[in-house]
């Protein structure tokens, strides 16, 4: 948007080297100007079996000839090197530009971008290994939630495109248990990327004095209310990682663990625009979380909002609210959901429309209006 500084922007124009290596931002041409060289992306493939994937297909399209769009398998392991996944190349790739920089005098803002976890579930055998599928479970709550809005649920279409797995219906069992297993073995590997990572900036003496930033940019529901993918206002795709490490010559204590306090993606570019010392851009709508690294016994912000299609949703300490409209900037309510995590953090039951909690709704709903706007463009 014009007048808006993007993140790797704002760096380059203070005097770090900005590079781009992953998936950083969705399309690779975005913001183009704001890396000081092009952005890259290996060019190779999800599947390690092509052959497997041209097989599973044809059979998709030959049971279910109506599908327009079929990907290979929803899952794959292999007994490829890693070196052969793009996830181990991109980490490869950023251990040869922390190499280049331990000689270089200027500051640098790595942005690396790992795939997956995401869909194919695609990652060598050996972290398939490291869990014993007899042993995985569906979900609890492995159905659709009750009294859940309209627009609320929706039909896990992403996960639809992909061989063996049904245009409509449940997915079995064993088929779920697959998909979680896939899951967790691509976690594993990207751990072990990440850990790669990390022992480059300790042999290099970065580590020194760079700030580590590991966040995700959504959640995940693994059958979790009968859904796949992301795409909800549900905690399972509202809730995503963010893992903050600061050089102990900072002010910031080095203290561990966990911060409780609510904080959101927006926040991260003001507080490492703290963290290094620059300025930051007037137009941010963020409030840096140093504070909370400095004093993790400090309250934090009162509410995180979001936003998926129809549905807007604000998370407070205690409590979801999701409420759902018809059409972009409609005053027409589809219904809502209040979910207490207090007694309730897999938000199976709905307590929206409960009496007791009619001043709770109000207060969350009015919040939410007057921060998140009605129209979507």
């Amino acid at each position: 948007a014009r007048g808006i500084t993007t993140l790797n922007q704002h760096f380059k124009n203070n005097g770090y080297r900005t590079i781009s290596l992953g998936k950083i931002f969705h399309f690779p041409n975005d913001s183009a100007s704001g890396w000081s060289e092009a952005p890259w992306r290996p060019s190779t493939h999800n599947y390690r079996d092509r052959k497997a994937e041209r097989k599973a297909i044809a059979e998709h399209r030959q049971k279910y000839p109506k599908r327009i769009k079929i990907r290979g398998m929803p899952y794959e392991a292999s007994d490829a090197d890693e070196s052969e996944y793009r996830d181990h190349q991109i980490a490869t790739r950023a251990i040869e530009h922390l190499d280049e920089m331990q000689h270089s005098e200027s500051p640098f803002f790595l942005a690396v971008g790992f795939f997956k976890p995401h869909l194919p579930f695609c990652a060598p055998q050996k972290y398939w290994d490291l869990y014993d599928f007899d042993s995985i479970e569906v979900p609890l709550n492995y159905r659709k939630p009750p009294e859940a809005p309209r627009g609320a649920v929706h039909q896990s279409s992403e996960l639809r495109s992909y061989a063996t797995i049904p245009p409509k219906g449940s997915v079995s069992n064993f088929q779920a248990r697959k998909l979680i297993h896939g899951y967790y073995a691509c976690v594993s590997f990207i751990d072990q990327q990440i850990g790669r990572l990390m022992t480059a900036l300790e042999q290099t003496g970065l580590s020194e004095n760079t700030v580590i930033v590991l966040c995700g940019d959504h959640g995940w529901q693994l059958g979790d209310h009968g859904m796949w993918n992301k795409h909800s206002c549900f905690e399972t795709s509202m809730h995503t990682p963010l893992i903050i490490s600061v050089p102990s010559q900072t002010q910031v204590t080095a203290t561990g663990g966990r911060i409780a306090a609510l904080t959101e993606l927006i926040d991260i570019y003001p507080s490492i625009c703290e963290l290094t010392g620059i300025a930051p851009p007037d137009h941010l709508q963020g409030t840096s979380f140093v504070p909370l690294l400095k004093n993790p016994k400090l309250a934090g912000k009162p509410h995180a909002v979001g936003r998926y299609r129809d549905g807007d949703t604000i998370r407070s300490d205690r409590f979801r609210l999701s409420e759902y409209r018809r059409g972009t900037g409609s005053n027409a309510s589809l219904g809502s959901m209040l979910y207490d995590h207090r007694t309730d953090p897999e938000e199976n039951v709905n307590i929206a429309q409960g009496e007791q909690q009619q001043s709770t709704v109000q207060n969350l709903s009015d919040i939410l209006q007057k921060t998140i706007p009605k129209s979507k463009n």
